[in-house]
């Protein structure tokens, strides 16, 4: 028998045969994985794709990978899970009385149309309807596994065996990001910075991008902190959008608007955070921030290690260090008075011994 070759497109399936068999074409089918197999010897390969979390349906007789139904009782009515009766002669080909129970399937349409789950794959669950192999991947696994069956008539269940290699690939999810309170107001000449927190569940890169930004805003793309001085003007700028990308995902704040107006005293803020901290050890930093005008003041803080807490009312970021070493960059924190910005120099958390 030639190769057998699978692609899956969101709602038509395609089959190529190759070698001695003819073509065809207008295969209908469904799923977001990919299926192909070699037969050599008395073994067919099949060979599937999909994603985490998702199911895959293979139609044994064909190899080809099935629409996964909505309702598995709607399937054809020759998807019946059959047992062979334990009645049968124990030095029957391919029967042995331990196996009692084991999965069977029974396609009535085909004249070879018994088949037997031989070894059970040892990331997933897998049950048989017919001819049809219905496959679950474990919660949360990504990797390879296999299933092994035999085929054959109710006389010879070994007449062939089948082997399906199951690829199981790991689904990206979207970053966070996170700004707490949203700037509203900035004064005239003033410079500042500002900027969110963001993270990546699968610990991907990220790149932060911004549209709507006027001339006097400009972005870091690896810190995604806005920075710049105000127009010596009053002005208001509004729908400024800012995002983060792991390279496939993206993920945005609410559009942000600011005002900059005249009159008022920036706040200051000062001190000197401990960068270097054992680990599973208290950290505690509390910035000095005052105003001149007695403005209640605000606490803002960009690149927060996942570990510590911030206090926004205080500035004071604490926590308990890990218990292994790792390095935190970028940390930045801001006070604001309502209308205008003053932050710390960004700096570094280092937790445990890095070696060089």
């Amino acid at each position: 028998m030639g190769d057998k070759f699978l692609n899956l497109g969101n709602a038509m399936l395609c089959a190529l045969l190759l070698g001695s068999t003819p073509m065809m074409t207008g295969c209908e089918g469904g799923g977001s994985g990919t299926t192909s197999y070699n037969s050599y010897a008395d073994t067919e390969n099949y060979s599937a794709s999909l994603m985490e979390g998702e199911h895959v349906i293979i139609n044994l007789a064909t190899g080809l990978v099935e629409p996964y139904p909505q309702n598995i009782e709607a399937y054809p009515s020759a998807m019946e899970t059959n047992t062979l009766s334990t009645e049968a002669d124990e030095d029957e080909e391919g029967w042995d009385e331990n196996e009692e129970g084991a999965d069977y399937g029974y396609d009535e349409t085909s004249e070879m149309g018994y088949y037997k789950i031989h070894t059970y794959p040892k990331n997933g669950e897998v049950s048989l309807n017919g001819s049809y192999l219905t496959y679950t991947p474990n919660s949360a696994f990504t990797g390879e596994d296999t299933v092994l069956l035999t085929y054959g008539n109710e006389e010879d269940l070994n007449f062939k065996y089948i082997s399906v290699h199951l690829t199981i690939k790991e689904v990206n999810h979207p970053p966070k990001i996170e700004m707490g309170n949203i700037l509203q107001k900035l004064s005239t000449n003033t410079t500042f910075a500002f900027g969110p927190s963001a993270s990546d569940p699968d610990g991907d890169t990220l790149t932060f991008s911004v549209v709507g930004n006027p001339s006097w805003m400009t972005l870091d793309p690896a810190t995604g902190v806005l920075s710049g001085t105000t127009p010596n003007y009053e002005t208001n700028v509004e729908e400024i959008k800012l995002s983060v990308s792991d390279g496939i995902l993206t993920s945005s704040l609410e559009p942000l608007s600011i005002s900059i107006v005249n009159g008022n005293h920036v706040p200051t803020i000062e001190g000197i955070p401990t960068t270097y901290i054992e680990k599973n050890e208290q950290y505690s930093f509390t910035p000095i921030a005052q105003d001149l005008d007695g403005d209640a003041l605000t606490f803002y803080i960009a690149n927060k290690p996942s570990w510590a807490e911030f206090d926004s009312e205080t500035g004071t970021l604490e926590g308990i260090t890990p218990d292994e070493d790792s390095v935190y960059q970028d940390v930045s924190i801001y006070v604001y008075d309502g209308q205008s910005l003053a932050y710390l120099e960004p700096f570094t958390i280092t937790v445990g011994v890095i070696e060089e």
